[in-house]
C-alpha cells in the first residue's frame, strides 16, 4: 500500500528509491524503500491522519520561523 502511495504522489529515483532484496532462505524477496529527506517530508504531509496534521503544522511553523529569521537578517535595524 505504501509503495503505491509513493509511486502515485512522489517521483521515483528523485524522492525515493526501491530495490529488491533476495531472501537468504529462498523465500519471497523483500523490497527496500528509501526516501530522501524531502520525499519523507512530502509523504508525511500527505497523511490524512492526526499525525499527518501534526507533521504539516510542524513544517509550517518551521517555515514561519525561517522566514522571520531571513527578514531579521535582511533588515536588522528595522524596529
Amino acid at each position: 500500500m505504501a509503495e503505491e502511495a509513493l509511486k502515485a504522489n512522489l517521483e521515483k529515483d528523485t524522492d525515493f528509491l526501491i530495490s529488491g532484496l533476495k531472501s537468504p532462505t529462498g523465500g519471497r524477496p523483500a523490497k527496500n524503500i528509501r526516501l530522501t529527506i524531502d520525499g519523507f517530508k512530502m509523504f508525511c504531509m500527505m497523511a490524512g491522519t492526526p499525525k499527518g496534521r501534526e507533521v504539516r503544522r510542524y513544517f509550517l511553523e518551521c517555515e514561519k520561523k525561517y522566514k522571520k529569521l531571513l527578514r531579521d537578517r535582511q533588515n536588522p535595524y528595522d524596529w
